[in-house]
């Protein structure tokens, strides 16, 4: 492998770019409103509710296979792990 004499690949390469940091102001960000791309009107404008019941059902679906997959590792894991001293929340016995 040849060595360029340079430090490792790190060496510079000429002048660095000019960043145009006036360019855009935070102020002028946050009251521009977000345009979308497909239609380019507001993207706050109208909420996609097209399918929203087989959404929400897709997402109910999900959650309980994921509660089924889930609840037995769990259980599986507070069975054998070794038990905490809960001194706290034993009663006191007045003597």
């Amino acid at each position: 492998m040849k060595d360029s004499g340079g430090m490792g690949g790190l060496e510079a390469r000429g002048a660095p770019p000019q960043l145009q940091l006036g360019a855009v102001k935070p102020a002028q960000l946050a009251a521009s409103p977000a345009l979308d791309q497909k239609t380019g009107s507001n993207a706050a404008a109208k909420w996609n509710t097209k399918n929203l019941a087989s959404r929400l059902g897709a997402d109910l679906i999900s959650a309980a296979s994921a509660a089924v997959l889930v609840a037995p590792i769990i259980a599986i894991i507070d069975r054998y792990a070794l038990p905490l001293p809960h001194t706290h929340l034993q009663a006191q016995v007045p003597s």
